[in-house]
């Protein structure tokens, strides 16, 4: 009885691509778990916010943020006592995308910019219920950068782009 060389190839072959399936799944997701502000980070890496009444601010939220990455795709973000849901994905190792729009304090939002679009008969208004709408739905879209042990986000003002920097929660 022999063993054809093609047997032994596939054989070979599918036992180094269900070890590469293994490999590829056993690694750990680092995004999920708790997060909080690292308000230290933020500061020294934001010159606009080392001003004494930028900084006091920033430490007086440091405790009342709160951002969980759950295992389901599940998000939550918690600022003092708001709360936004929303669904996650992890498109690298270091990079996940969240994404807000279901949440209904946001669809409500969107709502009332579009009828208030559609009612006002002052174009001025409408162009500003328009900046609003559109500032709404690209913060509703978030993207989250994994780096040194640390989560990064990047906000994006007109004028400039805040770094804010979270640690895992103890």
């Amino acid at each position: 009885m022999s063993i054809r060389p093609i047997t032994i190839i596939s054989l070979i072959l599918s036992l180094v691509l269900a070890g590469d399936k293994e490999h590829k799944g056993s690694k750990k997701n680092q995004f999920i778990g708790s997060w909080n502000l690292d308000v230290d980070r933020t500061i020294f890496e934001n010159p606009s916010l080392s001003m004494e009444s930028h900084r006091d601010l920033v430490k007086q939220f440091s405790d009342h943020v709160k951002i969980t990455f759950r295992n389901e795709g599940e998000f939550q973000e918690t600022i003092s006592n708001h709360t936004i849901n929303g669904q996650w994905s992890r498109y690298d190792d270091h990079l996940a995308v969240v994404r807000l729009e279901s949440d209904p304090t946001i669809m409500k939002e969107r709502r009332r910019l579009k009828n208030r679009i559609d009612i006002d008969s002052d174009r001025y208004s409408r162009t500003r219920d328009h900046q609003r709408l559109y500032r709404l739905n690209r913060a509703s879209v978030r993207k989250y950068h994994l780096s040194d042990g640390r989560i990064v986000q990047e906000v994006d003002l007109g004028d400039r782009v805040i770094r804010i920097f979270l640690k895992r929660a103890s």
